[in-house]
């Protein structure tokens, strides 16, 4: 409901003591018709606050790397449908550290490298390794299959305490169970 008022009045006013008469016409809005419009400015401004609160946390969660600050150990590697057991008695470890480093060791030899994650892509590399000679050729073969998986574009998924690394045709995968 708009508030207002019309009218007019007249007016006398003196100049060099002569009075003359003059019509003012005044339209007058009283403050309780503003209140609509000072409300939905305040609810706008409200809405959008909310929006950009929410838009912020939603961009911070969504920005967690999980696979930053942990560590993991092999359980296996090979075929997708057909897996092969992790060499028994050889520590076959990968971590991720929080400012994008990857290390670890696949067997014989020690890696690092830069890693990068965005959604469930990870990204290795370039990746550096020693060279040693591994004491078999289930090691030799366990060690090649991590090296080449890890050095290309790669898809993961956490499950529980199982991290699986899988090739970009998702042919060749590595399981890994996290450590303690």
């Amino acid at each position: 409901e708009r508030r207002s008022h019309e009218g007019s009045e007249n007016f006398y006013y003196s100049h060099n003591g002569n009075y003359t008469e003059t019509k003012y016409v005044y339209f007058v809005i009283r403050y309780d018709s503003y209140k609509p419009i000072l409300n939905s400015r305040y609810m706008m401004k409200r809405k959008l606050f909310w929006l950009l609160l929410l838009t912020l946390l939603l961009s911070a969660c969504t920005g967690k790397n999980p696979l930053s600050d942990t560590n993991w150990t092999l359980v296996s590697y090979g075929e997708t449908d057909a897996q092969t057991a992790a060499v028994p008695d050889t520590e076959a470890i990968i971590s991720f550290d929080a400012e994008g480093i990857l290390s670890g060791n696949v067997g014989c030899n020690q890696f690092s490298g830069t890693y990068e994650v965005s959604g469930d892509k990870l990204v290795a590399g370039p990746l550096m390794a020693t060279r040693m000679a591994c004491a078999n050729d289930a090691l030799m073969q366990q060690e090649t299959t991590l090296m080449m998986l890890l050095s290309n574009s790669n898809t993961f998924e956490i499950e529980g305490d199982m991290l699986t690394i899988l090739s970009e045709n998702g042919n060749t995968s590595t399981v890994w169970e996290k450590m303690e």
